[in-house]
């Protein structure tokens, strides 16, 4: 387990550290964490070392700047003495990490920070933060994660909202891009979005602002700072149940299709996607989120299935695979349902499978073309 303190942490990336330290223990990786949540107080300190203080440079951020001050980042080691600091460690562990979807500091061009871990929603700064809670908005921040007001950036893997028909997907174009609750009006703000922040459409518009939906929550943002991520909202065309699990594939795995309601192999290859992302939280497999089917991949779905009234991330990645077979699983939620089993039965009667209802190692390969 972690040293650092994970409640002060943002609670999806806390999340995420426990896969990664799940998936580290299964590849025999030593991985432990030094920081987590440093105060602003304690982040003036550090950058006094060696400007102000005795010691050498370490940081380039004051207090506030940091995603550490935050609770959206983490520090990590090698926990071998001797050893802690090898560069060939972080380069193993940094990749891990941004396959669940943190980022990593040894990407940054300008100030490498192989240790660095961090949520990535509102970009490699904490820019949008200060702008929404103030420079020391720690506290704020906090205040909201149990509310609507700090969403992540990212759609939320939960399904959609009541009533919410998505038609497509879109990202965000420039950093803080407002999303309201009311069009044009920054008093309703529900959050900042930052380039590359991916949320879905339903095609509805007032005036400029695009009618979008995000971590569960529905708003605006303005059509100036968007970017469909396929056809626009008007144009999507071929099934429907295809485009849905196209839809959910984005969203679960960042796959980047065009919702076009067309099986093609890109749409494969994003289904393979979410059984290997599933398998990582459900199994701590280890696997590669790449859409390559291999024989790690397949070694690590052998003797595990799902069945009616389970509920983890494996029936999450069937249901998707249902959609993205123009099967009806009757919604993404993660729970085997009646409209699962129903459509896991279809799908195994299509393919000449024993009809059991229960979704193991054929049924997963079929649904996955491999």
């Amino acid at each position: 387990m972690a040293r650092i303190d994970t409640s002060k942490l943002h609670p999806r990336f806390a999340n995420l550290i426990l896969q990664l330290e799940n998936q580290c223990a299964a590849k025999g990786l030593a991985i432990e964490f030094s920081t987590g949540y440093r105060s602003a107080a304690e982040q003036d300190a550090l950058y006094a070392q060696g400007r102000t203080t005795a010691g050498s440079i370490v940081t380039n951020a004051r207090g506030g700047y940091s995603q550490h001050n935050w609770g959206i980042a983490a520090d990590f080691f090698q926990n071998i003495k001797g050893r802690e600091w090898e560069n060939w460690f972080f380069d193993t562990v940094g990749p891990m990490a941004e396959s669940l979807g943190m980022g990593w500091g040894g990407r940054w061009t300008d100030f490498p920070d192989r240790p660095h871990l961090y949520l990535p929603d509102w970009g490699d700064m904490p820019t949008a933060l200060i702008n929404a809670y103030g420079l020391h908005g720690y506290d704020a921040f906090r205040a909201a994660w149990g509310g609507s007001s700090v969403t992540p950036s990212q759609p939320s893997h939960g399904g959609s909202v009541d009533g919410w028909k998505a038609t497509g997907t879109a990202t965000a174009t420039d950093d803080g891009v407002w999303f309201v609750a009311t069009p044009g009006d920054k008093s309703t703000l529900i959050q900042y979005f930052n380039t590359g922040n991916r949320f879905e459409v339903d095609g509805q518009k007032s005036g400029h602002w695009i009618h979008a939906m995000s971590g569960g929550r529905t708003g605006w943002v303005s059509e100036n700072y968007v970017a469909y991520d396929g056809p626009s909202h008007d144009e999507v065309s071929g099934s429907t149940l295809i485009s849905a699990g196209q839809i959910h594939a984005n969203n679960y795995v960042n796959a980047g299709l065009i919702v076009d309601g067309v099986r093609g192999d890109l749409t494969k290859h994003a289904g393979i996607k979410c059984v290997q992302q599933a398998m990582n939280m459900d199994y701590g497999a280890g696997l590669a989120v790449d859409g390559e089917w291999g024989p790690k991949s397949d070694s690590a779905l052998k003797g595990h299935y799902v069945e009616h009234g389970e509920e983890q991330e494996m029936v999450r990645a069937l249901q998707i695979l249902l959609y993205l077979n123009n099967y009806n699983p009757n919604g993404v939620d993660a729970h085997f349902g009646d409209g699962c089993k129903a459509a896991v039965g279809e799908a195994q009667q299509d393919h000449g499978l024993t009809l059991d209802y229960v979704a193991g190692y054929n049924t997963f390969k079929a649904l996955m073309g491999v």
